[in-house]
């Protein structure tokens, strides 16, 4: 027994080489790994066996679960002997075990521990081995469940010679950082630390027992990190000669975790969320969950008890400065709390909402309003769009400078206070209108319902107001050039409809739109231009008016059929529409009005098979069957066989072909229905020279014509 150096040190070597009581060891704090609880002995064999015997089936020791085996079926067994190592500062006991003959020359004996593989755990022995390594020795092998996990010693090399710590394939670092300055030949005591919480294995070689702490080791270089091997049997393997000796596994008991750090807290609306780091150190058991405690002590941890390390804080007073600590638990306990939080403060959010974005125009004001939080504090606003719009910062009053779409954006803020944050900023966008031009010739703003007619009149032109009262002089001078005589403006009715009249015969129509232009595309000048549909264009030189006829007398017109229990339709190319009974006519008045003889309005069928209205003035206007839908024919025709139509001033259609040719195409006065065979196309052929055409305005009709060569 050698003589130890002081009181401490003999009180530590009895704690950590003697299968004693640790409970009355007192350890100072761990820097250098996780260890904070009492140290115990997992396993101790110090060979205090009878020499000159084979190592298998000897059992001494503590904490062990089998005997000695042997472990390499080739080679031979390690020998007891009397006579032990010694080690300055150790205190050894019994003898040790020395290299046998037999076999190939290699001796491989182990024995079986229960299973370390947490915490921080030292492996301690005695050694003294050869001073050439190589071939699987000599090294002391640690496995797991019969896998090979890592080892102590040597195994050939550029480090082969010393002392080292060893892989899973009993590999030393090529970079010799896990290898001692230490010959295997030298008689060494060897401290190996396994870290497994930190994954990595420290070593030292021959300490100075007097001053090394177990729980707060001195720096080492010898560091393999990134291995930390989990074992459950203890192997030696060496060739001749070897010794060995004070084979050793302790660890540190469990305690409560350690402290977490780096505490911080972010305010919300009357909460808190916390996060912070986990402890250094689980001291030897898994952390189970974190509790965070506030000052004052009055919010709720909503994830108290989780391993996350992100927590909210609910029920917090608004406005109120709150601290926070957190401790971790394990199955040990709960360790101290960590240092507080730096102060937060809980304040309520705030939403502003903006009400509905005004209509302005360039150059005039309208006011945007908002609804801000619970503050009370003043919402105020910005313009963040100075070109198109500015605003006045409390009242809200915008002014339009430039016009566009959704160019004018107004922000709206709202101030916070002790129990409020500052609300998010809200924006609004709308557009700048421009300012409306007045219109060439404004519409007739109200048309008369008549009876007789299931709709309102066509929307028209009020032809007495802007650029109205000089187009209707300039069409009196386009009609009287092109159609001879001298045509007079007669006015506007009140149901829209205008006239231009000379001896017996008036022109009746509806003014539907109107420009300033005084040509008719590729510099065509003033004249009446048909249209593939119902309209036609009359150039002045004031402007051009789109027009359709008009009825003389609508309210006569309508009263007869209110009479007779029918109704019409207008559309808005003045194309009228009346059923009776299956049978749906299709008319459209002709321009020309004659005067007759006055009397009561009667609607006749004249010898030449037209609809004739005369009013009880003695007015006549033939109504023309008329295409309901030319511009559905107009798409058939130019697919099919390549041209286009106009619409003629009698209703009737003109087609010209790409190739010169000319037809007239005259339209049914009533709507017929679409056979089943000619549901998939557009139009089709039912006779000599007559065609039908799909017609849209009604359900599975069909409107037939019959087709003049010009």
């Amino acid at each position: 027994m050698t003589r130890w150096t002081d009181s401490i040190a003999l009180n530590w070597a009895r704690c950590m080489l003697f299968a004693l009581s640790f409970t009355a060891c007192t350890l100072p704090s761990e820097t250098h790994a996780a260890l904070s609880g009492p140290l115990v002995t997992v396993a101790y064999d110090g060979f205090g066996y009878v020499a000159g015997n084979a190592l298998p089936s000897q059992s001494g020791g503590t904490g062990w679960t089998a005997a000695w085996i042997k472990d390499y079926g080739s080679g031979g067994n390690f020998t007891t002997s009397g006579t032990g190592l010694t080690y300055t500062g150790l205190t050894s006991t019994g003898g040790s075990i020395v290299w046998g003959a037999g076999g190939n020359g290699i001796n491989g004996n182990a024995r079986s521990l229960p299973l370390v593989n947490s915490g921080v755990v030292y492996l301690q022995f005695l050694s003294q081995f050869p001073a050439t390594s190589g071939g699987g020795t000599p090294n002391v092998r640690l496995t797991a469940s019969g896998t090979l996990t890592g080892g102590i010693g040597g195994n050939g090399g550029t480090y082969g010679a010393k002392m080292s710590i060893l892989d899973s394939g009993l590999a030393a670092k090529a970079d010799g950082t896990s290898s001692s300055t230490a010959n295997l030949s030298a008689l060494n005591l060897v401290v190996v630390q396994i870290d497994y919480q930190n994954t990595k294995t420290s070593m030292w070689v021959n300490p100075d027992l007097s001053t090394f702490d177990y729980l707060n080791p001195p720096a080492t270089a010898v560091v393999y990190a990134g291995l930390a091997p989990a074992f459950d049997k203890v192997a030696v393997y060496s060739r001749n000669p070897a010794k060995f000796d004070e084979l050793t596994v302790i660890r540190a008991a469990p305690g409560a975790p350690g402290v977490p750090t780096g505490v911080t807290a972010v305010a919300g609306n009357q909460q808190a969320t916390v996060t912070f780091t986990a402890p250094a150190s689980d001291a030897g058991a898994t952390i189970l969950g974190y509790t965070v405690e506030s000052s004052p002590a009055s919010a709720t941890d909503s994830n108290a008890g989780t391993t996350g390390l992100t927590h909210v804080m609910t029920g917090l007073t608004n406005g109120t400065s709150y601290t926070f600590t957190v401790r971790a638990t394990n199955s040990v306990g709960t360790g101290s709390a960590s240092t507080a939080s730096t102060s937060v403060t809980p304040r309520g959010s705030q939403t502003i909402t903006f009400g509905a974005a005004p209509t302005i125009t360039v150059g005039s004001t309208g006011t945007v309003s908002a609804t801000g939080g619970a503050s009370g504090n003043a919402v105020n606003f910005n313009s963040t769009t100075l070109a198109a719009c500015t605003v006045n910062s409390s009242t809200g009053v915008v002014t339009g400078l430039a016009a566009g779409t959704n160019n004018c954006t107004i922000t709206a803020d709202q101030a916070g206070n002790g129990s409020y944050l500052a609300a998010t900023q809200a924006s609004l966008s709308f557009s700048v209108d421009a300012v409306p031009e007045a219109p060439f010739i404004p519409v007739l703003t109200s048309m008369p319902v008549l009876p007789g007619f299931g709709s309102n009149l066509p929307t028209v032109l009020n032809l007495n107001e802007g650029a109205g009262p000089a187009i209707t002089n300039c069409l009196r001078d386009t009609l009287s050039s092109v159609l001879g005589s001298d045509w007079r403006y007669q006015g506007q009715n009140a149901d829209g409809g205008a006239r231009v009249g000379q001896a017996s015969q008036v022109i009746s129509f509806n003014a539907l739109d109107a420009s300033s232009s005084t040509n008719y595309g590729l510099g065509s000048g003033t004249g009446i231009y048909l249209r593939g549909a119902n309209q036609l264009d009359v150039v002045t030189a004031c402007g051009t008016v789109t027009t359709t006829p008009a009825l003389y007398n609508p309210g006569e017109f309508g009263s007869l059929l209110n009479a007779a229990g029918l109704t019409a339709r207008i559309n808005a190319q003045g194309v009228m529409t009346v059923q009776v009974g299956s049978l749906i006519y299709v008319a459209r008045p002709d321009y020309l009005v004659t005067q007759s003889t006055p009397g009561a309005p009667a609607l006749t069928m004249g010898p030449d098979g037209l609809l004739r209205f005369t009013d009880s003035t003695g007015h006549i206007q033939i109504l023309q069957p008329a295409f309901l839908e030319p511009e559905i024919l107009g798409n058939q025709i130019a697919q099919a066989v390549g041209g286009y139509l106009v619409i003629q001033t009698d209703g009737t259609a003109l087609v010209t072909l790409f190739g010169g040719q000319k037809y007239v195409l005259t339209p049914d006065l009533t709507l017929g229905t679409v056979p089943p065979e000619f549901f998939t196309v557009g139009w089709w052929q039912d006779g000599p020279n007559h065609y039908r055409y799909r017609s849209y305005n009604y359900a599975n009709t069909s409107q037939g014509f019959t087709v003049t060569p010009r």
